[in-house]
């Protein structure tokens, strides 16, 4: 048995489905995709993922033909389809939304998955995250607002090009942003106070799981700041955190070929808080 998906209405074979020359996805690189994985075959942070998915569709204008529910209902249907051998096992299940056709008066819409980065989500629990300078710019956000995970991924594409290490994109100013699997988080102190620092907020995507460490930060009593850094900050910083839906909360080791303390006492401290919450062991 096959990995079926779902489009406008009907179930395929996930190898079969296809969108049309003149899909606005294929001759502009318009759409919206929101990927979640999960965590001993259950969506844990199905909610999270559909609010940010539902308001990032009413933004950008896309008409989509599910409401909330009837969204919720595919992701479930979705991880019923899987073929019997699949059973039990971990896969990412991707929302892929299209503006479609000319004249099309609502939104292309998928339901369909993906297996997990596995050796690269252990390598980062067993190394930690080895993050390097990216090639190119991030995008700037007056152009593509960065709280849309649109499917025009050609700067990640580009970024991603070189071997070695994780790319972060900046932006011309020098500020670091974010990663294509993952947000960075950097620890400091201030005083007697642990803070961890994000980039600011219109620099970076909304991150699902950065939201939860947000809270399981708070819970530790740990200050949580967003503000420009960059990478010479970052290379000085007690320990850093790579956040993502994919693989949780790891560790990063290297800044640019340099080490970084790894792993650190907040980072195990966050990432045993982690599993707590979603009930299982993530690494």
């Amino acid at each position: 048995m096959e990995f079926q998906a779902w489009i406008n209405g009907t179930w395929m074979a996930e190898k079969e489905v296809r969108l049309p020359l003149d899909d606005a996805m294929v001759t502009h690189g318009a759409g919206l995709v929101e990927v979640l994985r999960t965590w001993k075959g259950r969506p844990v942070f199905l909610n999270r993922h559909l609010d940010r998915f539902i308001e990032s569709a009413r933004e950008m204008d896309l008409h989509l033909p599910l409401d909330r529910e009837e969204l919720a209902s595919k992701v479930q249907e979705y991880l019923r389809r899987q073929p019997q051998a699949m059973s039990g096992q971990d896969r990412h299940v991707v929302l892929l939304a299209t503006p479609g056709a000319p004249g099309q008066s609502r939104a292309t819409l998928i339901v369909h998955g993906r297996a997990l980065q596995s050796a690269l989500h252990r390598e980062f629990k067993e190394k930690g995250a080895e993050l390097r300078r990216s090639p190119v710019m991030a995008l700037p956000p007056e152009t593509i607002p960065a709280r849309w995970k649109h499917r025009s991924r050609l700067h990640w594409y580009l970024a991603g090009r070189p071997s070695g290490g994780l790319a972060l994109l900046e932006t011309p100013a020098g500020i670091v942003t974010e990663t294509a699997i993952g947000h960075v988080v950097m620890v400091t102190r201030e005083l007697e106070t642990t803070v961890l620092v994000t980039p600011p907020n219109d620099l970076v995507l909304p991150g699902i799981t950065l939201g939860v460490l947000q809270e399981l930060t708070q819970k530790r009593g740990y200050r949580w700041q967003s503000r420009p850094f960059g990478w010479d900050e970052l290379a000085k910083a007690p320990e850093a955190l790579l956040v993502g839906s994919g693989f949780g909360v790891a560790g990063v080791s290297q800044v640019q070929g340099a080490p970084l303390p790894w792993p650190g006492p907040v980072t195990m401290e966050l990432t045993a808080d982690f599993d707590s919450f979603i009930g299982m062991p993530t690494g």
